[in-house]
């Protein structure tokens, strides 16, 4: 109940645009390496795409990479962290890096879009 309740809170952060509190909740880097094993939550992916928003560009980027996303479970937080680590690594310049899932098969996308 707990995680739920705190992936609420950080939603509602996010909602709101307050960068500021959900940097503040992001815990140290022994509770980050904590869980890396486990995979990000839904406030990492919130906490990952403030950082970037906040041109905290290298602060991100440790975070993007603290996870071991090989051995996370499949789950909307895992895709929402994925989504968070993309535009992070697009912020980056790293325009092939956001393109990448987890999987060693690289998406592709279309280079352009018929509308």
């Amino acid at each position: 109940m707990e995680h739920a309740l705190l992936n609420t809170r950080a939603d509602i952060a996010a909602a709101r645009g307050d960068v500021a509190r959900l940097i503040a909740v992001r815990g140290d880097g022994a509770a980050i390496a904590a869980r890396a094993h486990s995979g990000p939550s839904n406030r990492d992916a919130h906490v990952l795409m403030a950082l970037v928003h906040t041109g905290r560009s290298e602060e991100a980027g440790r975070l993007a990479e603290a996870f071991d996303l090989s051995r996370a479970p499949e789950s909307w937080e895992l895709n929402r962290f994925l989504y968070a680590r993309g535009v992070q690594r697009l912020a980056a310049g790293e325009r092939g890096g956001a393109r990448e899932p987890v999987s060693d098969t690289p998406l592709t996308l279309p280079t352009q879009v018929e509308v």
